[in-house]
């Protein structure tokens, strides 16, 4: 682990402190996925930092997508006096009271993965979901090389703003391929019930298929899967997003090529560090919009992620 790099490489002048004043620093992140593989990341790297930097790091959040449960685990926070809040806004019209509010109360606030109009956040923390379409495709470019790009991409939902956006990362780099085709683009509601039957639909259809490229969890499981039932494994280069259990253990027996990862670790771990150092210097970071990174695994690096997480932050660190 490279984390005391980390801390060294982030902290503005000042030093680390594990006050501010006389108080000891809580922060809280309030999580739209309790005990969820990918947001889970995100707990480990918020927790790390916590015991880095010596601030009390708590965890909240509901079981399911709740935006009701996520507003009341804000005020919770806000009425426990914590130093700063990290969350996702599920809803950016509905946390933006809570969030005003937090803020008001000179709560230092970051999002991940959203932003709130009228909300001064210090921060937004996220994949840049462009670019880790391009780091994807350049990925698949190399290992297809010579080999005809016929396209299915699986997203969660359609008019969501995620997958489309990786998806545009990937066309930008794959567009300029000679042969390149986008045979369906379809979308699953992130249920792998509903990408397995789709796929068998799709195997079926486009016989010719070379290339699947998921934006959404359950895309690259469900190809796989699919895959084996119909004796195409060999035929099929899948590219999955997240690098969860299963995508793994698919990873390592050969039936999925490769994996983005997000850097969800950084994404707990960076909010953590930029609170901190605002709290303790009253400094911001020089970037509000910040990249968390992201990477292709690969049987290569499936059983390294951390390496791969403490790469991919340095590299931001040392840009910001």
């Amino acid at each position: 682990m490279v984390l005391f790099l980390v801390v060294a490489l982030f902290s503005f002048a000042g030093g680390g402190q594990e006050k501010a004043g006389d108080k000891e620093l809580k922060i809280t992140f309030v999580t739209p996925l309790l005990a969820h593989p990918v947001w889970d990341n995100s707990r480990l790297g918020f927790e790390a930092a916590g015991e880095d930097l010596g601030f009390e790091a708590q965890y909240v959040g509901p079981q399911g997508l709740d935006t009701t449960a996520m507003i009341d685990q804000v005020e919770t926070a806000i009425i426990e006096g914590v130093d700063g809040i990290i969350t996702f806004a599920l809803d950016p019209a509905a946390f933006k009271p809570v969030l005003k509010k937090a803020v008001d109360r000179g709560i230092a606030v970051v999002l991940v993965f959203s932003e709130v109009d009228g909300v001064d956040n210090i921060a937004k923390v996220g994949t840049s979901e462009v670019d880790l379409g391009m780091r994807g495709a350049e990925e698949v470019k190399a290992q297809m090389e010579g080999k005809p790009l016929k396209v299915i991409y699986m997203g969660s939902g359609p008019n969501q703003q995620f997958p489309e956006k990786v998806r545009s990362g990937y066309e930008k780099v794959l567009s300029e391929v000679p042969g390149y085709e986008v045979l369906a683009m379809e979308y699953c509601n992130s249920d792998m019930i509903i990408a397995m039957e789709k796929f068998e639909s799709l195997y079926r259809t486009y016989p010719d298929v070379t290339t699947i490229i998921g934006v959404c969890g359950e895309a690259g499981p469900a190809a796989a899967k699919v895959a084996k039932e119909f004796g195409i494994v060999d035929d099929v280069y899948i590219m999955a997003i997240d690098a969860v259990d299963e995508t793994k253990d698919l990873i390592r027996d050969g039936s999925i090529e490769a994996t983005m990862e997000q850097n969800f670790y950084g994404v707990g771990y960076i909010s953590a560090q930029v609170i901190y150092d605002y709290v303790t210097t009253g400094k911001k970071p020089k970037t509000y919009d910040i990249d968390s990174g992201s990477f292709p695994v690969t049987k290569d690096n499936v059983d390294a992620l951390q390496d791969g997480y403490d790469a991919v932050m340095k590299s931001i660190l040392d840009k910001i």
